[in-house]
């Protein structure tokens, strides 16, 4: 009997403690008076209630008995201990002067560097632009060198020439920028006969699977910069007259007939099938237009 008393008293115990842990989450604990690890005031120190100046802006007649206390001591604080606060606002406005000078500084930089990156952009179009007008102004002249060599020339070049050295695959002018020398950085000159010629960066040899749509058209097409000024019929027939010019220097019959007895006879398979690549790459092209 007396056993089962005792823990009926213990469980009225256990009950009660729970009750006043329960009750204990409402009660009001004041600003002053919270540790550092409690609620929402984690992290808080009694300097740092002084820093903001939020807490003295709210309005006292919202307030209840403890915020309105603790509203008094900070304004109170705050006139007992005008120099340290002064102080406490010129550090704050010296450190935002800092930060927004960091802040600057680093949208400047990001903004020259921009600058610096869009610069070297157009400066690397302007280098591919004048090396395709080299490269083209090079194929030009070799289709002219090709040509009189058939007895195609204009002029003087129109006479054949029967004693001109065998053609190699690479001595074709094909219709892609890499297939042509590069114009060098400082103007450099060899003696040719009696004449002066610039001496480029010498050609690379290049295969068939190099010879796709995009290199020809790239090498072949005015780029849209160079076109502005042209209407959309120009634009049209100076793109139907480049194709149909080189489409009739690749076309493989007439190539066939013209240039390749002139071609080194290990080179003929080579040569025919990327006369055949060309051709119908501006065939597809041509076809483009229709």
């Amino acid at each position: 009997m007396f056993r089962q008393k005792m823990f009926d008293a213990m469980g009225d115990d256990e009950r009660l403690d729970s009750l006043e842990a329960r009750l204990n989450d409402f009660a009001q604990v004041p600003e002053r008076w919270r540790t550092a690890g409690s609620g929402a005031t984690a992290g808080k120190t009694r300097a740092n209630i002084y820093d903001g100046d939020e807490f003295l802006t709210m309005d006292p007649r919202l307030m209840d008995e403890e915020e309105y206390a603790e509203w008094i001591r900070v304004g109170m604080y705050r006139k007992t201990h005008a120099e340290e606060y002064a102080e406490q606002q010129r550090k704050k406005a010296a450190q935002a002067a800092r930060k927004a000078e960091e802040k600057a500084r680093k949208a400047e930089t990001a903004r020259l560097e921009k600058v610096a990156e869009e610069e070297r952009k157009q400066k690397k179009l302007e280098r591919e632009s004048r090396r395709l007008d080299y490269a083209r102004e090079e194929y030009n002249k070799r289709w002219a060198a090709l040509l009189a060599i058939a007895g195609e020339g204009v002029g003087e070049n129109a006479q054949p020439n029967a004693a001109a050295a065998l053609l190699s695959f690479d001595d074709i002018p094909w219709p892609i920028a890499i297939a042509h020398r590069d114009k060098p950085e400082k103007r450099r000159h060899t003696k040719v006969g009696d004449r002066e010629e610039d001496v480029g960066v010498p050609r690379t040899s290049i295969s068939v699977e190099e010879l796709t749509a995009d290199a020809i058209s790239s090498f072949l097409l005015p780029v849209a910069a160079a076109a502005a000024d042209m209407d959309n019929a120009a634009k049209k027939k100076e793109r139907k007259d480049k194709l149909r010019e080189a489409f009739l220097r690749f076309h493989p019959d007439k190539f066939e007939g013209r240039f390749m007895r002139r071609v080194k006879k290990e080179e003929w398979e080579n040569v025919r099938e990327a006369i055949g690549q060309v051709s119908r790459v501006l065939n597809s092209l041509m076809g483009n237009d229709d």
